[in-house]
């Protein structure tokens, strides 16, 4: 269910459900998504195989937060993006990251179909400070018949902006981004430290054309955000060894007129939030986004 208060423009997902899923970390004897115990899954909805090994298999999750059948109408998966039980998203090779994303997209597509649900949340926790309680690397989809406030408040103000400015934000801010204050790019998409960046060493990858919608991106620009995704990993391994990270896909609503740009935020969990931005929603960052910039730029020109 959902407990909300309009007035204070907060909600949350009440899912008691979820406090009996399984913390498993370096053991692969027990991990639900290494080859050995596809019993433990109860749905496959897509899978791509390579031989007689899975390279991507998208299933429904045991400990949903939301439903089709009761609660609050949703659909909750997991993505698993790898047989191998402890390899790296920063190890995955180009082809692999492809693969990957054109199976979320195509999975993306299938849900969006549902003239019920208004929002789909594509993210990633990595690590424990992530919120990871499964160390095989995985990622969720979350569907919902709501858009949470927080992300409508979003695009009701981005959308304000683009009438007052008739731009929509975020064209307008790559425009406006000055050469050296550009991490990284290729022909379809540049990565940029926002600003202001609400996390140390968060970086933003924005396609370099305007789309809504995550199902929006055309094939070339998934091959190249596969390129840039192991590219930037690869940079903040070496930035900090085995760093915990949260990527979320920032997608428009689905079924309203309200216009985003659609974009992929990447988190490095490297400090927790304390009293002040829990309280707040303001966060502390002590790295400035212009030091950022240049410290990646000086990795990933090593």
């Amino acid at each position: 269910m959902i407990d909300e208060d309009y007035y204070l423009i907060k909600n949350c997902i009440i899912a008691e459900n979820r406090k009996a899923r399984p913390s498993i970390n370096e053991r692969s004897d027990s991990c639900p998504f290494c080859p050995g115990h596809e019993s433990d899954i109860e749905q496959v909805h897509l899978e791509v195989k390579q031989e007689n090994d899975f390279l991507v298999k998208i299933v429904n999750n045991k400990y949903p937060i939301c439903s089709y059948n009761q609660g609050l109408y949703g659909v909750h998966d997991v993505v698993i993006d790898t047989s191998r039980h402890l390899e790296c998203p920063k190890d995955f090779t180009t082809p692999h990251w492809h693969i990957l994303l054109d199976a979320m997209q195509t999975r993306w597509r299938q849900i969006a179909q549902d003239p019920k649900i208004g929002f789909i949340q594509i993210f990633k926790n990595y690590g424990k400070s992530a919120g990871a309680s499964i160390s095989h690397s995985h990622w969720q989809i979350v569907a919902l018949s709501q858009i949470p406030y927080q992300m409508l408040h979003q695009y009701e103000h981005y959308n304000a902006y683009q009438d007052w400015a008739k731009k929509c934000y975020l064209c307008h801010k790559l425009q406006e981004t000055k050469k050296e204050d550009v991490i990284f790019e290729n022909d379809t998409w540049i990565a940029i430290a926002p600003t202001p960046s609400e996390f140390e060493h968060e970086t933003w990858l924005v396609p370099k054309v305007h789309r809504k919608h995550y199902g929006d991106l055309q094939p070339q620009e998934l091959e190249s955000a596969g390129e840039l995704l192991k590219i930037l990993l690869s940079a903040y391994d070496k930035l900090k060894q085995n760093c915990e990270f949260n990527i979320c896909f920032m997608s428009g609503g689905l079924h309203n007129s309200l216009d985003y740009h659609f974009h992929i935020k990447i988190i490095p969990r490297l400090t927790q939030w304390a009293g002040f931005e829990l309280a707040t929603h303001c966060y502390i960052n002590t790295i400035h986004p212009k030091i950022h910039v240049r410290l990646m730029q000086s990795i990933l020109r090593e």
